[in-house]
């Protein structure tokens, strides 16, 4: 009963091992340099190496196969490393690339570099070294390519927000020059492309009086790190007067210094205009209820007085609301 579980246990690793593994493609016209490097690198569990003889061959099994990292002779037959590296970038394969050869001419390694080889290493030596070289070079290179695919990722989520956002997205210097805008942004300011915005300031977008204000607000921002809900009169190009919300962020390089700031406006124009309806209408009511030549009392669920109107303040006796507001109202008669 013992055995099976052993051969399970041992068979669920080697899965997980072999799923997790560099898969390598290893091209060179040698085949006993392809052997003693298959066999080096395989020695580590986490390499995954398949051979090929020469560029052409490569490229069927590319066809097939996505591997992680492809490592490669430069000088063979037919086509060389370098070609072969030139016609997968113009394909739009980016899978790391490292040249692995003999022949260390630097306008080779320059020219590797530039058409975008992740790194270049040489095949003499002691073979520990050259192989651990190359194995640390493989790793690095798979490492890079993940990060760079995570930071992808999240900048197409992120760019996906900026232009499907309904509320208008500028990205700004640390002077307020606007570098970067969202489709809702230019159209809100009255611009009809993005380009006519760019490079406009930010304060030229908030009315006169609360510029001084915004100057502020943006210098809280930049040691905070946020500001939200700061409402401004806005106007757009043609100098037509809107209202907005604004929440800014700063935005910081790779060493955590601030570069600039992002900002989200969310047009609030009827909403504000339904606040001062509802504030003028407040005020007509309470002109009416003042004004009342009979006595108008307001009291909560609870029974308690919220507010009285001068009739009925004289129908108690009482010179203002401070002497009974907050009192039971079934307490009245027993009130002065």
């Amino acid at each position: 009963m013992v055995e099976p579980i052993v051969e399970s246990s041992t068979e669920t690793v080697l899965n997980v091992a072999k799923a997790e593994a560099i898969r390598v493609l290893h091209v060179d016209d040698d085949q006993i340099c392809l052997k003693i490097a298959k066999q080096c690198l395989e020695m580590q569990s986490e390499f995954e190496v398949d051979t090929a003889s020469s560029v052409n061959e490569a490229l069927e099994k590319l066809k097939k196969t996505d591997y992680d990292v492809i490592v490669s002779d430069y000088q063979m037959p037919g086509k060389d490393g370098l070609e072969f590296l030139e016609e997968l970038r113009e394909k739009g394969n980016t899978v790391p690339f490292l040249i692995f050869t003999g022949k260390g001419r630097e306008e080779i390694v320059m020219k590797a570099l530039n058409l975008g080889a992740s790194g270049y290493f040489a095949k003499q030596g002691q073979p520990e070294t050259v192989y651990g070289e190359l194995a640390y070079g493989i790793r690095q290179a798979t490492k890079r390519k993940k990060a760079e695919m995570k930071m992808w990722e999240r900048e197409e989520r992120l760019r996906a927000v900026f232009h499907s956002s309904p509320d208008a997205i500028t990205v700004s210097d640390l002077h307020g020059n606007i570098l970067d805008c969202s489709e809702a942004a230019w159209k809100m300011f009255g611009f009809s492309s993005k380009e006519e915005a760019i490079g406009k300031s930010s304060f030229d977008f908030i009315g006169e009086k609360e510029r001084q204000e915004a100057l502020e607000n943006l210098k809280k921002t930049l040691e905070q790190g946020t500001t939200r809900n700061a409402e401004y009169t806005l106007l757009n190009k043609n100098g037509e007067k809107f209202w907005g919300e604004l929440a800014a962020s700063i935005v910081k390089d790779l060493l955590g210094n601030p570069v600039g700031f992002v900002g989200v406006i969310r047009d609030v124009t009827e909403r504000k205009k339904a606040e001062q309806t509802l504030k003028e209408s407040e005020e007509k009511y309470r002109s009416l209820v003042e004004l009342a030549p009979d006595g108008i009392v307001a009291v909560n669920t609870e029974g308690i007085i919220t507010s009285a109107n001068r009739s009925f303040l004289r129908l108690v006796g009482y010179d203002s609301e401070e002497g009974i507001v907050g009192k039971p109202f079934t307490e009245l008669k027993t009130m002065r």
